[in-house]
């Protein structure tokens, strides 16, 4: 019965995807409002019929639906959401919000990202550093972040070594 029900849902959340074109969206806000919640309603059944962890890929489903998020008609209260779910234990969750938070370029958001700088993930660090901080750093001075950043050019990861004297070099301009 449980796997059934599993079936029916993982269908389900497969029958909205993906997502419409961004002219589709722009045109259909309360639509797209709807679609979040469908999405939001799935996941919350899935993850009770099941007694795995799930993935990051598909926690970040809801998250990397970006036409959507988007589109949502509350963007105060979405951001506040994105911002609290970067402390998520989930990594993969934690990464995506940097990606989002980043492509808002919003300076409300530069302490949830220096936060990811510390985080224990490369893969959360890097996107908070190229898809957050940089692209923050491209419309507001950052001086704030420069110390932050100064700790990751000793990273025990080269790749976020690198990326970190890079943007590094934005915030001295």
């Amino acid at each position: 019965m449980r796997l059934r029900r599993l079936s029916v849902l993982l269908a389900e959340l497969q029958a909205i995807s993906p997502m419409p074109s961004d002219e589709e969206l722009i045109g259909l806000p309360a639509e797209g409002s709807r679609r979040l919640d469908k999405y939001v309603e799935l996941l919350e059944a899935i993850r009770q019929e099941t007694t795995v962890e799930f993935s990051p890929e598909v926690v970040s489903v809801l998250l990397s639906s970006l036409h959507l998020i988007e589109s949502f008609p509350d963007e105060h209260l979405l951001y506040a959401f994105i911002q609290q779910a970067t402390k998520s234990p989930n990594p993969g969750t934690r990464k995506w919000c940097c990606l989002l938070l980043g492509r808002r370029r919003s300076i409300d958001d530069l302490p949830f990202l220096l936060d990811r700088l510390k985080d224990e993930m490369p893969a959360v660090r890097t996107a908070a550093l190229l898809y957050g901080i940089a692209l923050l750093a491209e419309g507001y001075p950052l001086p704030q972040a420069i110390p932050v950043v100064a700790e990751l050019l000793n990273d025990d990861q080269e790749s976020v070594r690198e990326y970190a004297r890079e943007v590094m070099a934005t915030l001295r301009g």
